[in-house]
């Protein structure tokens, strides 16, 4: 949430502008007094229980996003870069998701470089392969995924080690029953995966650079939200 005060002609305060971002966990509410609001006119008038409650009579939609298990990444006597990460989904609504499912495509960028699919939690979920590049897993009818609940259902096992003669291509596909899909493409040129070898070769023993390099190889964000890390030491 942002303030931003608009100045009269006069140079005054005049009124103060809100920005609130899209959440999928509304309504919400002033904490001080705890009071909803809604826009009647060209104003903001406090809000009954019951009317709100009539107005968001649908129940809510369980929201999956996904993240990643973050590791340092190593480089062996080879030459090659190695770290295994997990993909992780997590629910970020009030509702209990069911009949969860993910499709990864992940395609090496070439040469020696390898990307494997690992399967950490075969009890709960169910996966194929198919065409070799893509995998696709799907929960079990007894599994259901809470709200604020971190699962990992896949893990992708990197070596990496130049040349790079192709590029490096990811796409996550990600939901549950009832619920909105999330897509996610991550592509990254041979001239970049080059550049980004080439500074973590050079900071190999640098445990921030270890990571950064996991992170940009994957496209995770460090900031809280949709592809976002959890960094492993």
């Amino acid at each position: 949430m942002r303030h931003t005060v608009l100045e009269d002609v006069q140079g005054q305060p005049g009124f103060v502008a809100t920005y609130i971002p899209r959440s999928h966990l509304a309504p919400h509410q002033c904490l001080r007094p705890p009071q909803y609001y809604m826009r009647a006119g060209s104003n903001f008038e406090p809000v009954p229980h019951g009317v709100l409650a009539g107005m968001f009579g649908r129940a809510p939609q369980p929201v999956i996003f996904h993240m990643w298990s973050a590791p340092p990444a190593e480089l062996d006597e080879h030459g090659v870069a190695r770290f295994r990460i997990g993909l992780l989904l997590t629910n970020r609504s009030p509702a209990v998701a069911r009949d969860v499912y993910l499709s990864v495509m992940v395609i090496p960028p070439g040469g020696n470089s390898t990307i494997a699919v690992e399967f950490p939690d075969l009890q709960n979920w169910s996966a194929n392969h198919v065409s070799g590049c893509i995998t696709q897993v799907l929960c079990k009818d007894s599994f259901r995924l809470a709200p604020h609940v971190v699962c990992q259902p896949v893990t992708l096992a990197f070596s990496l080690v130049p040349p790079f003669p192709d590029r490096l291509q990811l796409k996550i596909t990600t939901g549950c029953g009832g619920s909105p899909i999330k897509e996610f493409k991550h592509r990254l040129a041979p001239e970049e995966l080059e550049r980004l070898y080439a500074e973590f070769a050079a900071h190999r023993r640098d445990a921030e650079a270890r990571h950064q390099f996991v992170h940009r190889i994957v496209g995770a964000s460090t900031d809280e939200g949709e592809a976002g890390a959890y960094e492993e030491a």
